[in-house]
């Protein structure tokens, strides 16, 4: 008993079922293929025809890239043409192209000009930020001397309050201590 293949199978219930010209696509003989079915008017018989795609797409993918050449060759040799035609042309225009490339030249040179004006205007604005900068470090350093100053009058400030801090007490106690003093020695002398 031989085993039947799915394909097989799936292309035999289609011709069965077929009731006009049908093609379908099938692997059932072990490559990519087309099966024409074809419905005899005798006895509900079918006559199969079978045919690998190969036969087919052979001779059309061959036609394919025949025909991609040929279009290439047609676009070289009007590539080819055109190039001449240019060639003529181009020698017409040199003329032109000359005139073109003084102006650009004169252009150039302008540019050139305007560039050097700006540089040596950058250089100009470099030089005056590099003085400003100088001249803010120079107040800075002044300010710096102005503070520390400052701070040195501050302290012989502290100092200056202190010492007239200590000659008040100096000048207020001792006067006061000295008439205490001399009160006390009044009022032992007065109770004896």
């Amino acid at each position: 008993m031989s085993k039947t293949s799915p394909e097989l199978a799936k292309l035999g219930k289609a011709a069965i079922e077929a009731q006009a010209l049908d093609i379908i696509e099938t692997e059932a003989y072990g490559e990519d293929s087309y099966a024409m079915v074809v419905p005899l008017c005798i006895d509900n018989l079918k006559l199969i025809l079978v045919a690998p795609k190969s036969d087919y797409t052979g001779p059309i993918t061959k036609a394919t890239y025949m025909s991609i050449i040929m279009a290439f060759v047609v676009m070289l040799v009007l590539c080819v043409v055109r190039i001449a035609e240019g060639a003529s042309d181009q020698a017409m225009e040199a003329g032109n192209i000359q005139a073109t490339a003084e102006d650009v030249t004169s252009h150039a040179e302008d540019l050139v000009a305007d560039t050097q004006s700006v540089l040596q205007n950058a250089v100009t604005a470099k030089d005056k930020i590099s003085d400003g900068r100088q001249s803010i470090q120079e107040a800075v350093r002044q300010m710096n001397n102005i503070t520390d100053s400052t701070e040195s009058i501050q302290q012989s400030i502290e100092k200056l309050d202190k010492s007239s801090q200590q000659i008040a007490q100096l000048v207020l106690v001792k006067p006061f201590h000295s008439f205490f003093c001399a009160l006390q020695k009044l009022s032992a002398i007065i109770k004896k």
